[in-house]
């Protein structure tokens, strides 16, 4: 369970920096003047969605999601589907992290990174989901 925990926080802080680094390369600085653009996971963290929900869904055996605090943007800064790009980045960070995980499981034969896909692949299916607060609905929202 302990490296179960690690997994899932390392996946959500590179999860928020796919945000911010989006969001800066298309012209909005908001999120790292707001000291987001970093690996501290501290920056990030949701109490309910980083500690409560990820550790009752561990103890209860089930698939383990979490979430931290959004990436603030200032969406006239940037285009809508520049909006729905920096929404995108969070999910095509985790399907990225899956698939690095997966090569390295596959090469050296090692079972954490198995851990890490199943992680990540949660992660990016259930941000894209279209429900309000979620990547996803950020995603249709601007498309839209």
């Amino acid at each position: 369970m302990l490296l179960s925990a690690l997994l899932l926080l390392v996946s959500l802080v590179l999860h928020e920096i796919a945000h911010v680094h989006a969001a800066g390369r298309l012209g909005d600085p908001t999120p790292a003047l707001l000291g987001r653009r970093t690996l501290n996971p501290l920056a990030h963290m949701d109490p309910v969605g980083t500690i409560v929900v990820p550790g009752l869904l561990m103890l209860a055996g089930l698939p383990v999601v979490g979430w931290m605090r959004p990436v603030p943007l200032h969406e006239q800064l940037l285009t809508p589907s520049g909006v729905a790009f920096v929404a995108l980045m969070g999910p095509v960070a985790n399907a990225g992290l899956a698939a690095l995980a997966l090569c390295a499981a596959g090469l050296a034969g090692w079972q954490w990174p198995l851990e890490l896909a199943r992680i990540n692949l949660l992660l990016a299916g259930f941000n894209l989901l279209p429900v309000p607060g979620l990547d996803g609905w950020r995603v249709v929202r601007n498309i839209l």
